[in-house]
């Protein structure tokens, strides 16, 4: 080997194993290690002898007094972590540190003393551009922010004093054009971290109590959006989700903070909208409680204090009915069927009475239509069992169809009175008001297809024909069979009352549960189902027909209609899941038994058994969520569900008129009365004073951070208070809505 290329060799080696660069600080002189200790110490006067003693004459320092430790620590973060507002005071002059960040750090420990000397000695705001580097926090984060991620309240109110804010990013589903570019142009990862910390900091109580008069609308509309954002951000959607629990578990421990009831109505019956628009909205006697049902905020809802004020009202002076017995409770609704008329004539002739208030009470109200409800299910029983040997017959021409019709239009008014008391939204939102708009429309194509039944027979070109001649979308046939989907829907409500019912009512939430998760693996069968169908479709379709004579046992065997075509594919797979499909399904029949085409019969015993296999495993886990469901590990969950599912019904009657179907129909005194009084909710609205509403809000607030501060779960309060005298609360004039 040359001299040449022994030299170019050592240069490679020499590149290949210089020594790597450190990411670690230099080690420090024996001065700045007794710079460090002396500021740790905390002692002003022995920092400054050391200065000057290492002093030169030219004025500059003998060491690096802005160096930093092992772990990236220089000695004004040790003075802050200290608390030492003197050392900082004095640091604050002699080092070059990041202001900035010295600001960030005193606001995170929570130190408000020092907080405000930073402040006023960086004058008022801060800019961004100003921050520097710091390892412990990240560009781009306001004070503010730091201030409302930790929780600090005393910082979080100086700030705002201060003209500080929080700049609210945009709706997820914003698609405007400074989002457009903040997408496209933005590092994805800071961005979500970015949104997540903003977020943080918007959703703690105690920066949103500062903002807003309105502390519970607030919770209300920021937990949606953080709902929306756990949709959105699938890899953040854990932390989006912990952040909306807190937010519903905050605005149910904020109204919990009522001592009374006169507190607690206060709260419900704050209204929503602005004042011009109550002529358009009306919302019940309860505004706030039926926009916790929107919000889906079941912790507010389930609130005892909540509950107790809902079932003030909704009991009115039939308070005793609460305490009757479960089984008196169950049966009662069949004694009330004697009342009924007894209180429509309280309702057309004295209104004002006592009597017509008792029965215009919710409770009332609804055991009225449960009694009138169980009556048009015996019409229901015995229309069915109408004769079929009538070959044209309209469900309105016999006796127990008219009554139905009568309870029909009846009950259709009744859910057009809800729907209209209720805005739309409000009103599909339950799956109960669903569920009545599609019983009304089976019954309403079940009499529609049958008069069109009887309009068909009476055409001159068409012969009075049996039935057996009739064609398959006959009018009629159409009719009876909308009829007998109707009568499930109909007999399936019972489960709306049943819910209830203080011992059936939670077993009725837990079937809804198990049904949701059922369905999921419904669908998860049915992309199974289809994927064999349509892989096995005609794959037995050259064997359709052919048999084998098995001249020795005297026996034929014919070939099984199970892969001729999709159809029967669909078939044979689908019985499988009820155990109703045989093994000979997937023999192969070859006619006079030529050759036996053993491949493609294995094929066949494989996909039943493959399919098979995978319909066990799917039963079994549709088993485990049963269960699970039914028999939870925490009770108290599906105890919230079922009070929540009950208070929906109860805001149901609160809408629902005074007299149940078909009576409703009937003309009434008492229906004018509510008319006059809800064209006068808005001025009653008007006449309303809002300072005992944000008085309350203060109140409140400040005993839910005091109580907050006595459990220890929240940091409510900073570590070092005001010298001065603050307000724990400054309401503001308006609200700031997300």
């Amino acid at each position: 080997m040359s001299e040449v290329d022994e030299e170019e060799l050592e240069e490679v080696s020499c590149e290949l194993f210089q020594k790597p660069l450190s990411c670690a600080p230099r080690s420090l002189s024996c001065v700045e290690e007794d710079f460090f200790m002396l500021v740790s110490e905390g002692k002003v006067w022995n920092v400054k002898r050391l200065v000057h003693c290492h002093t030169k004459g030219c004025g500059s320092v003998g060491f690096d007094v802005n160096c930093v430790n092992f772990e990236y620590s220089n000695a004004m973060s040790i003075a802050v972590e200290n608390g030492n507002v003197e050392m900082v005071k004095y640091l604050f002059k002699l080092t070059s540190a990041s202001k900035y960040c010295t600001l960030l750090k005193a606001i995170h420990i929570g130190d408000v003393e020092m907080v405000v000397f930073l402040c006023e000695k960086m004058r008022a705001d801060c800019d961004v551009s100003q921050q520097g580097e710091d390892q412990d926090f990240l560009e781009n984060l306001s004070p503010l922010v730091v201030a409302a991620m930790n929780g600090h309240f005393e910082i979080i109110g100086y700030l705002i004093e201060r003209g500080h804010s929080i700049n609210e990013p945009h709706n997820p589903e914003c698609f405007c054009e400074k989002c457009h570019q903040t997408l496209r142009y933005s590092d994805p990862l800071e961005l979500a971290i970015r949104t997540w910390r903003t977020y943080s900091a918007m959703s703690n109580p105690s920066y949103f109590v500062y903002i807003t008069c309105d502390p519970i609308h607030y919770a209300f509309k920021i937990h949606r959006r953080l709902i929306k954002l756990s949709r959105i951000e699938s890899s953040f959607n854990q932390r989006y989700e912990e952040l909306a629990r807190k937010i519903r578990e905050f605005a149910a421990c904020f109204a919990g903070q009522c001592k009374c009831l006169r507190e607690m109505e206060l709260i419900l019956k704050k209204r929503n909208t602005p004042k011009e628009k109550l002529t358009k909205v009306y919302q019940g006697e309860y505004p706030r409680l039926l926009m916790a049902i929107d919000y889906d905020q079941v912790e507010f809802v389930c609130n005892p204090k909540v509950q107790i004020a809902l079932q003030q009202k909704f009991f009115g002076t039939f308070e005793d009915f609460a305490y009757f017995s479960n089984t008196t409770k169950f049966f009662y609704p069949f004694v009330r069927i004697l009342t009924i008329p007894t209180s429509y004539f309280s309702f057309l002739l004295h209104p004002t009475s006592k009597t017509a208030t008792f029965y215009a009470s919710p409770v009332n109200r609804m055991l009225h239509f449960m009694a009138s409800y169980v009556i048009f299910l015996f019409m229901l029983f015995f229309e069915s069992r109408r004769d079929k040997s009538v070959s044209r017959k309209c469900l309105v021409t016999s006796f127990w169809g008219k009554a139905i019709f009568a309870y029909f239009c009846g009950w259709f008014g009744g859910v057009v009175s809800v729907f209209i008391n209720m805005r739309p939204g409000r009103f599909f939102h339950d799956k109960w008001n669903l569920y009545d708009v599609v019983t009304l429309t089976m019954f309403g194509l079940t009499m529609a297809f049958g008069i069109a039944s009887v309009v068909h027979s009476k055409m001159p070109c068409i012969p009075g024909v049996d039935r057996k001649y009739w064609a398959s979308l006959d009018p009629q046939l159409m009719a009876e069979g909308c009829f007998v989907v109707a009568n499930i829907l109909a007999y399936m409500k019972l489960l709306n009352f049943l819910e209830v019912h203080k011992v059936i009512g939670p077993a009725v939430v837990a079937l809804f549960h198990i049904m949701k998760a059922v369905l999921k693996y419904a669908v998860v069968s049915a992309c199974v189902l289809l994927v064999y169908s349509t892989a096995f479709s005609n794959f037995y379709s050259y064997y359709s027909g052919m048999s084998y004579v098995d001249r020795s046992a005297n026996e034929t065997s014919f070939q099984e209609e199970s892969f001729i075509d999709w159809i029967s594919s669909f078939k044979t797979f689908f019985w499988i899941i009820s155990r109703r499909t045989e093994v000979p399904a997937a023999d192969v029949i070859v006619q006079n038994n030529i050759v036996r085409h053993l491949f493609t019969q294995t094929i066949g015993y494989i996909a039943l058994g493959s399919f098979t296999l995978i319909m066990i495993g799917l039963l079994m886990n549709i088993l485990v969520v049963s269960m699970t469901q039914t028999f939870p590990s925490k009770p108290y969950d599906l105890q919230k569900s079922w009070i929540y599912a009950r208070s929906t019904i109860y805001l149901y009657f609160m809408h629902f008129p005074v007299m149940p179907p078909p009576f409703n129909l009937l003309p009434q005194f008492y229906t004018v009365r509510y008319l006059r009084e809800k064209s006068y909710f808005e001025k009653r609205c008007k006449e309303e004073d809002l300072c005992d509403y944000i008085k309350l809000m203060n109140i409140l607030a400040e005993r839910y951070f005091n109580t907050m501060k006595n459990r220890g779960d929240e940091k409510c309060t900073s570590k070092r208070h005001f010298k001065t005298k603050t307000r724990i609360i400054a309401p503001k004039t308006r609200c700031r809505s997300i």
